[in-house]
């Protein structure tokens, strides 16, 4: 349930309706819905007023209510003070559970909707360089790692699966569940596309995302040391 894309609890004039309209959605869809778990969405930093109102929403009787977290180190600096790779390294395996810690500290489930392997405000990495493709896989690594020790973390889901492949999601009467436009390939994006680590296919086609039994075990041992 999302008034919008990632709406914010800390805006001053607007929370008494943001509040209003989760208060009034929920009760909507338990109408409906009684057991099933429902998902909600807020922008982080919210001045620690989501997990408050979340499990206040709970404790009224809202039943299985699931925060939809999401973690970029994309925009974790300010647009010209690039992150080196050590430093993400480090923010993965140190400091990124600290941003979902309030909901776990309020007993509240939650899952990671959104993370990437995209840095710096989409700064350009050469895949095709061998050592650019080692830092990605270790990046992914480390958040995976972050994302997995963490027993409030119910899954993860990167973002996204496919992107700049020319796949075509409008429904036509020849390809009613869309289609993959003529020459192009889900597990590649079209020449010139310069957002290649947003594609989770792509990233597993160019060796930075490995299968997943090989992932879990490398999770395990990649954030040793990381933040010492």
């Amino acid at each position: 349930l999302q008034l919008a894309n990632e709406p914010a609890l800390n805006s001053d004039g607007h929370d008494d309706a943001v509040k209003a309209y989760y208060r009034a959605a929920v009760t909507a869809a338990r109408a409906h819905l009684p057991s099933l778990p429902l998902y909600l969405s807020f922008i982080p930093p919210n001045d620690e007023a989501v997990p408050a109102f979340v499990a206040g929403l709970v404790a009224a009787g809202a039943g299985r209510l699931v925060i939809d977290q999401h973690w970029y180190l994309n925009w974790a600096s300010p647009s010209g003070s690039p992150l080196g790779w050590e430093e993400m390294h480090r923010r993965a395996c140190s400091e990124a559970a600290q941003t979902w810690r309030p909901y776990v500290a309020a007993g509240l489930p939650l899952i990671l909707g959104e993370w990437s392997l995209a840095t710096n405000h989409d700064e350009h990495v050469d895949i095709a360089d061998a050592a650019a493709r080692a830092q990605l896989r270790r990046l992914f690594l480390a958040q995976l790692a972050a994302f997995s020790a963490d027993a409030g973390v119910l899954g993860a889901f990167f973002w996204t699966m496919r992107m700049g492949s020319g796949w075509d999601p409008r429904p036509t009467d020849a390809a009613p569940d869309g289609s993959q436009r003529e020459g192009s390939s889900a597990w590649r994006s079209r020449d010139g596309y310069p957002y290649r680590v947003w594609s989770l296919l792509e990233m597993a086609e160019q060796g930075v995302v490995p299968r997943r039994e090989e992932a879990m075990a490398a999770a395990r041992t990649v954030c040793r040391g990381a933040g010492e």
